[in-house]
């Protein structure tokens, strides 16, 4: 019986110090793992944000480049007839069709003088001297059309990119760019429970995913995320900017005052990771216990013959040679 419990004493030390090893070995491996995990799902979120601000703000310059190479087209016929209020208006009307080439140009052409006065075939009448605006000042040169301003149109509820050039007589010929449904488009690109904004350098927002108000501050939402987003545009920082609990990727829509805005709460990345951390440990836990298991079988297998040969020598040291080795 003492011999039993011997050889049950000398498994059940082998089987603690295996476990000790084990679940110490897997402590400090999933201390080590926390933090490749985190680096790892930190880098595959950025890398996701990154894709997606690139891919959206491609499929916008790509709408904007279409817009500007129907415009730029133009700018001949418009200079031919500069000279004559009739046919300039007669060139205009022609270009209320431009839709049917670029769906983005909803509404034509128009003319501003030097003295301000606007050629608008479409009717619309400014209440204020629109040479102060900035297309009329930041027109191009050279006969082509630059993006001058962006807004929020409240009458369209769309975007508003307002491209202008300055003609060869010195008037501005504009255009205005328009974008809709980019909310909509903006579902899809959000990840973990963060946002998605189209904003300006001032923070002015001009879509966004949850249904924000166009043309409400950002700052009156989240001051903190408001004055991170525009100092990093100040700074032209378009990199991955980790702060406050958030993960922040901008990226400019090219040639405009546009910027998409894309953020991922922190707290996402250590849900993921505290995820796969406890589906590691249970992991862990089953295989210490099929472990387990195999060392007391084997441990078994290697004692019991031992037992039997140190039993047989036991017997034959008393004398007893009838015992077979």
């Amino acid at each position: 019986m003492k011999k039993k419990e011997k050889i049950t004493g000398i498994k059940k030390k082998i089987l603690f110090v295996s476990f000790a090893i084990i679940i110490i070995t897997q402590i400090v491996q999933a201390f080590t793992q926390e933090r490749v995990m985190k680096k790892l799902v930190s880098a595959y979120v950025e890398s996701i944000i990154s894709k997606q601000n690139e891919a959206f703000t491609a499929n916008i310059e790509g709408d904007l480049n279409e817009a500007l190479g129907v415009l730029n087209a133009t700018i001949a016929v418009a200079n031919s007839v500069s000279a004559d209020d009739q046919m300039l208006k007669e060139a205009l009307k022609k270009t209320l069709t431009y839709n049917e080439y670029c769906e983005n140009l909803k509404t034509g052409e128009y003319v501003v003088k030097q003295d301000g006065t606007l050629i608008d075939v479409s009717g619309w009448t400014p209440d204020y001297d629109i040479r102060t605006d900035v297309f009329y000042k930041e027109a191009g040169n050279e006969n082509k059309f630059v993006i001058a301003e962006t807004n929020y149109d409240d009458f369209s509820e769309s975007i508003v990119a307002t491209a202008s050039v300055k003609l060869d007589n010195g008037y501005v010929l504009a255009s205005d760019i328009s974008f809709q449904n980019l909310s909509d488009k903006m579902n899809e690109m959000v990840l973990y429970d963060g946002d998605c904004f189209i904003i300006n350098s001032n923070g002015t927002i001009y879509a966004s995913n949850n249904d924000i108000e166009p043309n409400t501050q950002l700052f009156d939402i989240n001051e903190h995320l408001s004055n991170t987003a525009t100092t990093l545009i100040a700074n032209k920082n378009f990199d991955l900017y980790e702060d406050n609990g958030w993960m922040i990727k901008e990226e400019q829509i090219a040639d405009t005052d546009m910027y998409l805005l894309n953020v991922v709460p922190s707290t996402a990345i250590s849900d993921v990771v505290k995820r796969l951390i406890l589906a590691q440990i249970v992991i862990a836990c089953v295989g210490v216990i099929v472990l387990g298991g195999a060392i007391w079988i084997v441990t078994a297998l290697i004692l019991n013959p031992i037992k039997s040969v140190t039993s047989t020598i036991k017997k034959t040291t008393d004398g007893d040679l009838t015992v077979r080795v």
